[in-house]
């Protein structure tokens, strides 16, 4: 990212790089811890392993772009909705955001720019996740790094036809263009339009884009209700005969298969896995009640103990959150469609006119610096991490059929891999759900402007007072400044509506995925079948390609 401009205060920049530098190393040590910790070290290589911590770090830092955005288009206005001193000159402001543009396209002249994040989230998806893993696949006592290779290329090559694909079809799609004087929001796209036109090949990548995000907002929703419910519910408590009382059930319906098998003449597929599962489950729980015993007057077992009460209530606090969360997402779908533009503007909402409760919050802790910041990241980073809880919990799966198991310390490659292809699809779906969420505060922060003006008059004389205003899409062109994270989701929502149209229902989609895991999670039975939890944990049986086989 390019230095600031010199007319920009030094605590500004302090205020925002700082924090952003401090997250930035954070998001990379928790890449590589969490890598170590969840891969399969007998397993890993150097290589994959620098693929999957560069993802996942990468992943992250993309998402950190937004709040680092809102702050510097906020810090451009004082409170009552004035530019201040160093904001006033136009080219500062856009000084200012076509650095923040850098870290998004790379480039200063927003018209021309080559994209680097998003398409670095691209190559990611496309290119370099899809090698890594079939030159993983390739390896063998035989195989040299040049066979491996050419092996991973040529299977990658059908990936990168699908990129190309998309975007050829971005390229050459139809575009709209907003009314020429219909409403002050048909202009201020049309402004918007005019100062960020694009080329074909940024059409392109924006329509790959927009592909990705539909398949990454789809993978969130069920996160967001396990992770609270998982930590409210912890781990079953265990004991002796608890123990006994598992291994009596496996016991009897092992003498009950075993009977049935004996009846009849020959032996199915099915009968001899089921006999298999029980006879695992069987040593999980001997291995189970050999680790408690061992366990039991441990320095972990006395602080598991003493951190209970915590895990729980955050549980319940991550469970308001996620309601909330689901409220406002609610709340914002049904004011698009009681106040928009229509479909053929993407369902564009000028002006919220329902209340929106994660507005209302930010604008309270706008009050305080940096409170509207951290509450913001808050969100961002627990609707990322729930995210990757889901993808944890239910595994990686194909068709409904669990291909790999997510455990620590015994997650294959492959598994790792796949687990950040699907962080690169939530990571762009990110900043659709924050606007969706927030619209007004991702889109102009905590801008205020001076409208809406009134007149007092006495015998003699006529005074104009103007009036603070929130900033809303319906302002003058120069009133407010937008964040460039908006300017790219105006791009395909509105340029191609279709995508405005496919987030809009993808919403509604979430609310009811989100609704169904909810309910799940509410009504499942605290102990789980003996069976699906012991094999699922089964050390013996973690070999995934075996699962597959089996599957």
């Amino acid at each position: 990212m390019e230095a600031m401009h010199p007319a920009i205060p030094g605590d500004t920049v302090i205020r925002g790089v700082i924090p952003f530098a401090v997250v930035s190393l954070l998001a990379v040590l928790f890449s590589f811890f969490y890598t170590r910790y969840y891969l399969r070290r007998r397993e890993s290589e150097t290589f994959s392993t620098t693929v999957i911590i560069l993802s996942m770090s990468m992943a992250l830092l993309t998402s950190l772009l937004l709040p680092l955005d809102i702050f510097f288009v906020s810090s451009m206005k004082n409170t009552d909705g004035s530019y201040k001193s160093w904001a006033k000159d136009e080219k500062t402001r856009d000084h200012i955001e076509n650095t923040i543009a850098i870290a998004y396209y790379g480039k200063e002249n927003y018209v021309n720019k080559n994209i680097v994040a998003y398409g670095l989230v691209i190559a990611f998806a496309f290119i370099i996740l899809p090698f890594t893993y079939f030159y993983y696949e390739e390896d063998d006592e035989d195989a040299t790094v040049s066979s491996r290779m050419c092996g991973a290329s040529k299977y990658t090559f059908g990936f990168l036809l699908v990129a190309i694909a998309l975007l050829l079809i971005g390229a050459f799609i139809p575009q709209s263009s907003p009314p020429a004087n219909a409403t002050r929001f048909d202009e201020r796209l049309k402004f918007l339009f005019d100062e960020f036109a694009t080329n074909g090949i940024e059409r392109g990548l924006s329509f790959t884009i927009g592909c990705l995000t539909v398949l990454g907002m789809l993978l969130m929703a069920y996160g967001m209700t396990s992770l609270p419910f998982d930590l409210m519910i912890g781990s079953p408590s265990l004991n002796a005969n608890s123990f006994d009382y598992e291994t009596e059930v496996i016991n009897e319906q092992t003498r009950l298969l075993q009977a049935k098998m004996q009846n009849n003449t020959g032996k199915s597929y099915q009968e001899r896995r089921r006999l298999d599962e029980l006879e695992q489950a069987r040593r999980t729980v001997d291995r189970r009640r050999s680790q408690m015993e061992a366990n039991q007057n441990s320095w972990f077992a006395k602080i598991a103990c003493i951190w209970r009460p915590f895990q729980i209530l955050a549980g319940i606090l991550l469970l308001l959150l996620s309601l909330l969360l689901f409220s406002t997402l609610l709340i914002t779908s049904i004011d698009r469609i009681l106040h928009s533009l229509g479909w053929k503007t993407g369902y564009a909402l000028p002006k919220p006119t329902i209340t929106n409760p994660i507005d209302v919050t930010m604008t309270f802790f706008q009050e305080v610096y940096p409170l509207d910041y951290i509450f913001f990241l808050s969100i961002l980073l627990y609707v990322f991490l729930s995210s990757v809880s889901g993808i944890r919990k239910i595994g990686i799966r194909f068709c409904c059929i669990k291909a790999y198991r997510i455990h620590p310390g015994r997650t294959t490659t492959q598994a790792m891999l796949f687990m950040c292809f699907f962080l690169v699809l939530i990571v762009l779906s990110l900043n659709v759900v924050m606007y969706t969420i927030a619209p007004r505060y991702v889109t102009f922060g905590s801008q205020h402007y001076l409208g809406n003006s009134s007149y007092t008059s006495d015998n003699y004389n006529m005074t104009q007072i103007l009036t603070t205003q929130k900033c809303t899409l319906e302002a003058a062109n120069e009133a407010c400044v937008e964040t460039r994270t908006v300017i790219l989701l105006f791009r395909f929502c509105y340029r191609i509506f279709v995508f405005g149209i496919i987030y809009y229902w993808t919403n509604w989609v979430f609310l009811a995925i989100f609704m169904v895991t909810f309910l799940a999670a509410f009504v499942r039975c605290r102990k789980p079948s003996v069976t699906s939890t012991y094999i699922d944990e089964d050390s013996d049986y973690d070999s995934d390609e075996e699962l597959l086989r089996n599957s």
